[in-house]
């Protein structure tokens, strides 16, 4: 199993409005439906008003890598163009 813990360093003032266009274009839910995935779920950061935590959890290597390839992905890459300066991920390996 795969854990993936992403931290999005939005632009200031822009987590809400990122977040929104990633559930209201259906993005987020394409990422869950992706074959292998476990658990993809976005929090907002209590302490820090422009981040947002995304927690991932895939069956394997294989489908994180199938997962990363999507058209999908593409679009959230220019999303986050628009609404975040910075991401930091951290991959675990159970």
């Amino acid at each position: 199993m795969i854990r993936v813990l992403v931290t999005y360093h939005c632009k200031p003032g822009q987590r809400e409005a990122f977040l929104d266009s990633l559930v209201s274009s259906g993005l987020a839910q394409k990422c869950r439906e992706d074959e292998g995935n476990i658990q993809y779920e976005y929090y907002r950061s209590v302490d820090r008003e422009d981040e947002l935590f995304l927690y991932e959890k895939w069956e394997d290597a294989e489908a994180l890598t199938g997962h990363i390839g999507q058209p999908h992905m593409k679009e959230i890459g220019a999303c986050k163009e628009k609404f975040v300066e910075d991401t930091e991920i951290v991959k675990i390996e159970e």
